[in-house]
């Protein structure tokens, strides 16, 4: 797996994850891809605060999210 360091400090991971476990992480990326996507459209209901993110901000908000769920079950497991 390569990654590198962009200039304005975001940092790109790439590599091939095959099988079943790239088949896992598309899965559970997009699920909660989809909850942030429920959540975003709830939010312009009234007297919600609207959150306008972008596809590009829900999909790397994903990606986090999925992250703290998989530290919270490991730590839980320890």
């Amino acid at each position: 797996m390569e990654n590198s360091e962009e200039v304005d400090g975001m940092v790109r991971f790439e590599g091939p994850l095959a099988g079943d476990s790239g088949a896992a992480l598309v899965h559970a990326l997009g699920r909660v891809t989809a909850e942030l996507h429920a959540d975003d459209m709830r939010s312009f209901l009234p007297g919600a605060t609207p959150n306008a993110r972008t596809e590009e901000q829900r999909a790397a908000d994903a990606f986090f999210v999925l992250v703290k769920r998989l530290d919270d079950a490991i730590t839980r497991r320890a």
